[in-house]
């Protein structure tokens, strides 16, 4: 019955009661029945009737009041579970979109640990990545001073819990990991741990590492929450780690390729140039020998401009190796920063344009790698050919394709003239290739006094997200 309900019958059933009496006193034809000592009992009758009902009704009452109670203990532990899980599922959220922030693989593991420590709500983190063969190549831990770092040595050899843990492949909590049945204890120098939870990272069926985390704080043990909370975290990890060891192998092999193109441009380009300087500073040293310094003077400017054409050269390749090494913070920064240094050392102006969304250039690694390499290659035809007092390189995107096109407003070419593996067209050639082997389009217009176009098409499925 509802308390609205209740009350009514708490004020109505009294009534009713002693309406009924006096019916009946008053009907009957027996002259007892209202005499006062009758009415004196009836009185007492109805003084008792009344005391048990309100006993009854506030019972109920109690009963009602209890429960709400209970329910309402419920509710707020249940909003209370809900907060927490809420604030879980933010902190996981932010947790994924930092890890998306940095390309640098020692990075991404660092910041994996850190972010499962945190939440999980852990005194104590580590990270074990494994090899082919499950051995530990690397530990990387959070929580620890550099000095108790040193004091536990070298790298665990996945004994003990960390060993099981590889063994069952699936998330493991432990109340006290000295209790635990397969505990082997601690080295030397390492601080005690209690509550354990581990987490294996899985890619695509293969297993990348083991997250294992130690004493939770605010808690005896690590819950099912936690575990849950750090399972989803996982996922995210195993393919942020994944994404940065594949952009760091294609790093190294695009270093090694710049590597090898440095060594041919400094044969077929760099050489010659070395060459011209000896037989210019040979040629002046002869004339001052004999006296013909205005000839010389003439043989020394030439020596000047073909030794600034080797300083650019040279520190053109350096400043492209050092573009591909610094790629963690994104194409469009990383672009703008080169072209900013291009511009400084070579004294031609350079515009950077998007005509998209920045954050919809998730290009994967090896397609970042050669649209730069096509820009560098595209801007030292500017320099050394072009003569252009403004060049723009724009970059867009849309749903079938990711765009590149560089323009200068040079002096031009004829696309008509063979290569002959001089001037622009070994550079084009270069680029075409680099785009070819993305499955992309390459296009070049150029007309000669008005400049030059170049577009690169890449396909959608070069994209990062796919």
């Amino acid at each position: 019955m509802s308390l609205r309900g209740l009350r009514w019958v708490t004020v109505l059933a009294p009534l009713f009661f002693l309406g009924f009496i006096e019916f009946v006193r008053y009907t009957l034809p027996f002259q007892i029945l209202r005499s006062w000592p009758f009415s004196l009992a009836l009185l007492a009758l109805f003084a008792v009737t009344i005391l048990l009902f309100s006993r009854m009704v506030l019972d109920h009452v109690e009963t009602v009041q209890q429960r709400l109670v209970a329910q309402n203990a419920t509710l707020t532990q249940l909003e209370e579970n809900a907060r927490l899980q809420a604030a879980k599922l933010r902190g996981l959220h932010q947790a994924s979109l930092a890890l998306v922030e940095d390309l640098s693989l020692d990075a991404v593991l660092q910041r994996v640990v850190d972010l499962a420590k945190g939440l999980s709500q852990a005194r104590y983190g580590a990270l074990g990545v494994f090899d082919d063969d499950g051995n530990i190549t690397r530990f990387i831990t959070s929580g620890l001073t550099n000095d108790e770092r040193v004091r536990i040595g070298e790298l665990p050899k996945g004994l003990g819990l960390l060993g099981e843990l590889h063994k069952l492949d699936n998330p493991t909590l432990v109340r006290d990991i000295s209790l635990h049945h397969s505990a082997v204890g601690f080295p030397l120098g390492h601080p005690r741990m209690t509550s354990f939870l581990g987490v294996p990272l899985h890619f695509k069926g293969r297993l990348l590492g083991n997250l294992y985390l130690t004493d939770k704080q605010g808690a005896p043990e690590f819950s099912e929450s936690d575990s849950a909370i750090v399972e989803l975290f996982a996922a995210v990890a195993a393919v942020a780690i994944e994404n940065a060891r594949l952009h760091e192998q294609v790093q190294h092999l695009a270093i090694e390729e710049e590597r090898q193109r440095i060594a041919r441009e400094m044969h077929d380009g760099l050489a010659q140039i070395l060459a011209y300087v000896n037989v210019k500073a040979g040629a002046a040293r002869r004339l001052l020998s004999l006296g013909r310094a205005e000839q010389a003077a003439q043989e020394l400017q030439q020596l000047e401009r073909a030794a600034q054409d080797v300083y650019i050269e040279v520190r053109e390749a350096i400043l492209g190796l050092r573009t591909m090494t610094q790629g963690t913070q994104g194409l469009p920064v990383v672009l703008q920063q080169y072209l900013d240094r291009f511009s400084d050392l070579t004294g031609v102006p350079v515009d950077l344009e998007f005509t998209c969304d920045v954050a919809d250039l998730a290009l994967s690694p090896e397609a970042e790698v050669q649209l730069i390499r096509v820009i560098q290659e595209a801007l030292s035809n500017v320099r050394k050919h072009a003569r252009a007092s403004r060049t723009v390189v724009r970059i867009g995107v849309d749903e079938r394709c990711t765009t590149l096109e560089v323009m200068d407003d040079g002096q031009g070419f004829s696309t008509d003239r063979p290569a002959f593996g001089q001037g622009p067209h070994f550079g084009l050639q270069t680029m075409r290739e680099r785009v070819e082997s993305l499955d992309g389009n390459f296009t070049v217009s150029s007309v000669v006094g008005r400049g030059t176009h170049i577009t690169v098409r890449l396909p959608r499925s070069l994209r990062e997200n796919g």
